[in-house]
C-alpha cells in the first residue's frame, strides 16, 4: 500500500542500474520487478520505521 507520491531511495552505487531514486507508485513497482529479475534474495527486511507528520521512512537491510 503506497501513496501516489511515494519515493524509494536505494543506496547509491556505481554500475548498478537500479541505484537511483524511484518516484511514484509505477516506478516503485518497476524497481521491485527489476530487482526480482536481477537478484536472488535471501533476506529483504524492514528494521525500523520513522514516522513523521507527512511521511514515513523505512530503514532495512537485504542479502542477495
Amino acid at each position: 500500500m503506497l501513496t501516489d507520491d511515494v519515493e524509494f531511495l536505494p543506496p547509491k552505487a556505481t554500475k548498478v542500474l537500479w541505484a537511483h531514486p524511484w518516484r511514484g507508485r509505477h516506478e516503485v513497482e518497476q524497481y521491485f520487478k527489476t530487482l526480482a529479475e536481477a537478484l536472488e534474495f535471501q533476506a529483504f527486511e524492514a528494521d525500523e520505521f520513522i514516522v513523521g507528520r507527512d511521511c514515513v521512512v523505512a530503514l532495512g537491510h537485504e542479502r542477495c
